[in-house]
């Protein structure tokens, strides 16, 4: 079947395909006002109306992978494929009404001439540059989460401007964390003012425990560490593992083969929050160790990887849940 042309597209005949509740939907979404008592019809002419002015807003707050399915859109006057890879900015989109499903191609959207025109008088040399710096802060937000589950508002957003070179104005912050959120659906801005990670399964015990932490320091994040954000095993890579590495290999000989089975397993037990002594059994399963001091000394290595290791990197350990030494014998003679 051919494909219709752009202008074949209006936002007003897509929203005719709509039902009421997801034009609403749509209207909540963009928090339009004044519309919820409208019949289908006249809630389809308000929409058509007042959408396409709230791109340029939007735009300030799109990240540059967020873009991308703007730009494929006015690659291919208008026409999207539809794939796993973008099902969710798909979704995104569709629920402000910037993107619409094809009736006719199960696999295909459209994005209305009239959005695709708002997109391209908001593509100015500065919203295309702020894409890239948007980016960067989604990265960093994700990596510092990874690493401790829940960070101030107010120390992310240090973190950021030392990151970025530039002050950030509170309130835009707040609005890109909450637009992401309703993105990706990865974390939240809690009415305590920290960003929670949505894998946490109690941010106030959490928090109860970054804030009994007088020492914490959050950890520098780096470039390297931030583009390399959607991979977990390079974030696990933290001084402390690679510390635990050399003396692996220094110690006890592993083999490249062995080091990478065991360290990954230590990782991912640490993302479990596994206590140190459990995760030792690793290690008494490949090692024969001649003395407790030798078994403490490597309890003392796993547990510096167990507190720096994200999910979460703040587990409520302190200096008195270091295993003793009858603990390391219990393990040894497990």
């Amino acid at each position: 079947m051919a494909m219709k042309t752009e202008s074949t597209y209006t936002l007003a005949k897509l929203l005719e395909t709509s039902t009421i509740g997801q034009m609403q939907n749509i209207r909540r979404n963009l928090q339009l006002k004044g519309m919820s008592s409208l019949r289908k019809m006249e809630l389809v002419e308000a929409l058509a109306e007042k959408i396409p002015a709230t791109v340029e807003e939007r735009m300030a707050f799109l990240t540059k992978s967020q873009f991308e399915l703007v730009a494929e859109a006015l690659k291919k006057e208008g026409i999207v494929q539809i794939n796993e890879a973008l099902l969710e900015d798909v979704f995104y989109y569709s629920s402000l009404g910037y993107i619409h499903p094809l009736k006719d191609e199960e696999s295909a959207a459209v994005m209305p001439a009239e959005i695709m025109e708002a997109f391209k008088a908001a593509g100015t040399e500065e919203n295309m540059k702020a894409l890239n710096r948007n980016q960067r802060l989604f990265d960093l937000i994700v990596i510092m989460l990874h690493h401790y589950g829940a960070v101030p508002l107010e120390t992310a957003k240090a973190e950021m401007e030392k990151e970025i070179g530039e002050t950030l104005d509170l309130k835009w912050l707040k609005q890109f964390i909450e637009q992401l959120s309703e993105h990706y659906d990865l974390f939240h801005l809690n009415e305590k003012g920290y960003i929670v990670d949505e894998l946490v399964m109690d941010e106030d015990e959490l928090i109860r425990k970054q804030e009994s932490r007088t020492d914490l320091e959050y950890a520098a994040i780096t470039q390297k560490s931030s583009s390399n954000v959607k991979n977990l095993e390079y974030i696990g890579r933290t001084p402390e593992m690679k510390e635990l590495a050399g003396y692996l290999q220094k110690q006890y000989k592993f083999s490249n083969e062995d080091l990478d089975e065991v360290l990954g397993q230590t990782f991912y037990m640490a993302l479990l929050e596994e206590p140190p002594a459990t995760i030792m059994h690793l290690y008494t399963a490949l090692i024969d160790f001649a003395d407790t001091e030798e078994i403490q000394e490597l309890v003392d290595r796993v547990k510096k990887v167990v507190d720096h290791t994200g999910l979460w990197n703040l587990k409520g350990h302190t200096p008195s849940s270091l295993v003793p030494k009858e603990a390391a014998l219990k393990v040894l003679n497990a």
